[in-house]
């Protein structure tokens, strides 16, 4: 189905993926991130653990499977609006 999808249209989803991904794994990154401000050379190894779990947690939600689903969704609100335009946000 995402075959009747524009390469604009396509960054579209692939752009809302990672938005939701990015609010899934909000405390992930707050975490990450509060260890992070806080240090400079040593965040490598002081946040590895917090790194590493933000990535997963990001991940799961940004996998190939992922976009497919996103684009199909973007595709039927599409067909289902009638939207012709480039511009449609899902």
């Amino acid at each position: 189905m995402s075959s009747t999808l524009t390469k604009m249209e396509e960054e579209i989803a692939r752009k809302n993926m990672y938005a939701d991904a990015r609010k899934r794994c909000d405390d992930a990154i707050r975490t990450f991130a509060t260890c992070a401000a806080e240090r400079s050379i040593s965040v490598v190894w002081a946040c590895r653990q917090l790194n590493k779990d933000m990535n997963e947690c990001l991940h799961q939600y940004t996998t190939d499977e992922e976009l497919e689903k996103w684009k199909e969704q973007y595709a039927a609100k599409k067909k289902s609006a009638g939207v012709a335009s480039n511009k449609f946000s899902v």
